[in-house]
């Protein structure tokens, strides 16, 4: 990927980023909005980095900086295993 390629999808996340915060903010009673903008955005890590590396979570791990137990518990917390 690209530098420029980089900058432009980083730019498109912070836009949707923002957008959904202020979805959430309107909601009756918005709770706990770090934590579901974390959800939605480890959940589609996790997804992309699994097709990437073909179902291979030591893989996946490494590419996310954690250890693979951590993404064991990430992926029961958010129901992916």
């Amino acid at each position: 990927m690209s530098a420029q390629r980089a900058e432009e999808a980083k730019e498109k996340l912070a836009e949707a980023v923002a957008n959904y915060t202020n979805v959430l903010l309107e909601a009756t009673e918005p709770q706990n909005i770090h934590r579901t903008l974390t959800d939605v955005l480890e959940v589609n890590e996790i997804m992309v980095l699994k097709a990437h590396t073909g179902g291979n979570q030591s893989k996946s791990a490494d590419l996310m900086g954690i250890n693979r137990a951590t993404l064991r518990e990430k992926l029961k917390r958010h129901g992916m295993l």
